[in-house]
Parts: C-alpha cells; sequence; structure tokens
C-alpha cells in the first residue's frame, strides 16, 4: 500500500511514459463522407476512403505530371468535377498523409477523431469507376437502400474519440463548417484537434490537459476562476508557462498547456503527471497500485502538503546556489535556517488544505468531469516472499 508521497512518486513515475506523445512532425486532416453518407461504414469497419477510383497509386506514380490525369478525368467518368482539384486531393490522400497522422472524419451528426494507418486499396467489383459514379447517383437523390462506399483508395484508421457535432470546441467547429473540401489540413488547428482526441497528451513541447464541465446552466464566474487558479498553481510556479482555452459554453471544456522550458520530455512529464494525480485523487478518488483513495481528502492534503514544501525547498536552493557565502553559517543562522523550515512547513499545509478545498468547492457546481485517461494504475507486482530453508 502507497503511505508517502516518495512511494507515490516511484509509482506514477514508470506510467509517465504512457501519456501519449505525439510527434512534432504530424500533420492533421479533416475527411468529410459525402454528406455523411459513408461515415457509419467508415467508423464500423475502420477505415477512410476519397474518390476517383480512376486515379488509382499506380496511375498517379506513372504521370508525375498532372495535365495527363487532369485530361483523363475530363475524358472519363467525371466531366463534372474540377480535374484540378481531384488530382490534388488524390495525390495528398496517397502520397501526403502518413501512418500516425490524425485525421478529422465528418459524418451528418458526429465527428469522429481518428489516428490514420496505412494505405491499401479495394478493388472489387463494388469499387470499379461504373459503381462510384451510380452511387454518387444514389446520394444525389438522397436514396441510402443499400449503400456501401466505392471508393477504392483507403486507409486504415484507429478511433480515438467521438464528438457531438454541437460539443465541438469553437475553432474546431469553425474550421468544419467553412471549409467543404472532401480532404482538408487541419495543421493550424492542431492543439484544438488533440484536446477533442485525448484528456492528457504531449505535444509539441506541450502538455495539454482538459476538464470537461458538465454544468449545462450558468457557471459562476468565482467557481471557474477558483478551479482554474487551483489547478494552475499546482501545476506549475511559473506563469509564463501555461496558458489556457476555455470553451464556456456550459457545458464546455477547460484546456489547460503547460509548455515545457527545456526538459527532456519523460522527465517534464513525469514532473507534472503528480499534480495532475493528485487533483484527480482530490476531486474524485481514485485507485492506484491497488489502493482505493475514496476522495480520501486528508491524505491527498498530506501529499499536496509534502509535495509544495519540497517545489518551495528547491526554489530557495536554487536561489541560495546563486550566493556566495562569504562565511560559515553561524549559530545563529543555522537556528534561524530551522524556524524557517518549520515555516515553510505550515505555509505548505495552509496551502494544500486551502487548494484542496477550493479545488472540490469549484468542482461541485461546475460539474466537473473525470478524465478519460486517468487514473487507474494497475498494482505493482508483489515481491516474492524469500522461502525459509
Amino acid at each position: 500500500m502507497i503511505k508517502t508521497l516518495d512511494e507515490l512518486i516511484a509509482y506514477i513515475d514508470t506510467f509517465a511514459a504512457e501519456i501519449p506523445q505525439i510527434d512534432p512532425g504530424t500533420n492533421f486532416w479533416m475527411f468529410r463522407s459525402k454528406q455523411g453518407a459513408f461515415y457509419d461504414e467508415f467508423i464500423k469497419h475502420r477505415y477512410i476512403a476519397i474518390g476517383w477510383n480512376a486515379l488509382l497509386r499506380s496511375v498517379l506514380d506513372d504521370n508525375p505530371v498532372d495535365e495527363s490525369l487532369k485530361t483523363m478525368l475530363k475524358e472519363g467518368f467525371y466531366q463534372d468535377k474540377k480535374p484540378g482539384s481531384a488530382v490534388n486531393k488524390c495525390r495528398r490522400f496517397v502520397e501526403d498523409v502518413k501512418a500516425n497522422d490524425i485525421g478529422m472524419i465528418v459524418g451528418s451528426r458526429e465527428i469522429a477523431f481518428v489516428q490514420i494507418g496505412d494505405y491499401y486499396e479495394e478493388i472489387t467489383e463494388q469499387t470499379t469507376v461504373e459503381m462510384e459514379r451510380k452511387v454518387h447517383e444514389q446520394i444525389e437523390i438522397r436514396d441510402y437502400n443499400n449503400l456501401h462506399c466505392p471508393y477504392s483508395k483507403r486507409r486504415h484508421i484507429t478511433i480515438l474519440s467521438q464528438i457531438n457535432i454541437d460539443d465541438l470546441p469553437s475553432s474546431v467547429y469553425k474550421c468544419f463548417v467553412s471549409n467543404r473540401h472532401s480532404l482538408s489540413s487541419l495543421n493550424e488547428y492542431a492543439e484544438a484537434i488533440l484536446s477533442c482526441c485525448y484528456d492528457l497528451v504531449y505535444y509539441s513541447n506541450k502538455l495539454i490537459l482538459k476538464y470537461h464541465i458538465r454544468q449545462p446552466r450558468d457557471i459562476n464566474p468565482i467557481d471557474f476562476s477558483l478551479f482554474t487558479l487551483s489547478v494552475a498553481s499546482l501545476l506549475t510556479d511559473d506563469s509564463s508557462s501555461i496558458s489556457g482555452r476555455y470553451n464556456i459554453n456550459s457545458e464546455g471544456d477547460i484546456i489547460l498547456l503547460v509548455t515545457n522550458l527545456g526538459k527532456e520530455a519523460l522527465s517534464f512529464l513525469q514532473q507534472n503527471l503528480l499534480p495532475i494525480v493528485l487533483i484527480h485523487f482530490a476531486l474524485f478518488g481514485g485507485k492506484i497500485a491497488g489502493m482505493e483513495i475514496p476522495s480520501c481528502v486528508e491524505k491527498v492534503k498530506e501529499w499536496i502538503t509534502d509535495f509544495q514544501y519540497r517545489k518551495e525547498n528547491r526554489r530557495i536552493k536554487a536561489a541560495d546556489a546563486k550566493k556566495a557565502e562569504s562565511e560559515a553559517r553561524t549559530a545563529e543562522a543555522k537556528a534561524e535556517k530551522e524556524w524557517i523550515e518549520v515555516e515553510r512547513m505550515r505555509k505548505a499545509n495552509e496551502y494544500a488544505s486551502k487548494t484542496v478545498d477550493d479545488l472540490r468547492r469549484a468542482a461541485v457546481p461546475l460539474d466537473i468531469k473525470p478524465t478519460s485517461t486517468l487514473i487507474d494504475f494497475p498494482a505493482p507486482p508483489q515481491k516474492e516472499a524469500k522461502s525459509e530453508e
């Protein structure tokens, strides 16, 4: 059973690497599903696809000059389409979209956020150019009976989350409403998209942490400010390293971004996972290492007191290291130092008590939802008892 902060730190540190870390080279894409007609099929069978079946990968590879491809489309079954735009989208889907990129699939009522996988082609009698045209005509008259996606060019996907369109962050909502293309780059919305995929994720030297407010009615600004201030003060002492984005149309999200100011990524995640776990325990209770913490307030306050005391000690030591001592410490200086340590612990205890009480008081009227990616770490393996001979 975990009893001390040191034991909690040691256990949490082993799981910091489990926090999703998104490569900074990841691209973000939006895929439409033909007015939502193929959305359910994409989700059920875990793939995305794009039309213009005449332009398979082999055709694109054999025709590096796009003019010949445009002519091919004009002379085929695509006379009503813009051939230049079609070629560009096909090349993007085949060549620019990569495995492990993040995608946003638009349905009629729902958005799915996915991790994109490898490219493949489905070549059957149901994915011919003729069948593609037939299905498009069927969609035009809103006949969705026995409708299946006829597109050959496909990519595997892994579902990360699914969100009702009405619940999207405003920035993501605006980009999909204003953009009607079947395939679009959304790199400028990367952080907002990731907050839709994960409650806790590391990307581009930032830790993105999300809390969801479930309160559908008006929000008290004092409760809102108290909650965000309490969480932020536990996460960092440097106000320049933390920022926030708030979708305060109840319900809505509180998204906090903590910037890594030069630490190695895993060390940064270990440092920040501890206060996030403490916040979670203060609000919701939880299970860690097989130990249930049914919102055990006094135990969490004890840990936060120790946590805050250590933070302050590190700050003082860093400041002292910059000063050159000109003389040996006297007995008087030693006594003063001991008094300061007692005072520091007293302040840490006051801080812990106030912070936990403020968090819990504010979270109730806001109806904060527990983060889905935290916390149910398994119990550590038990050490085998030594056999007595």
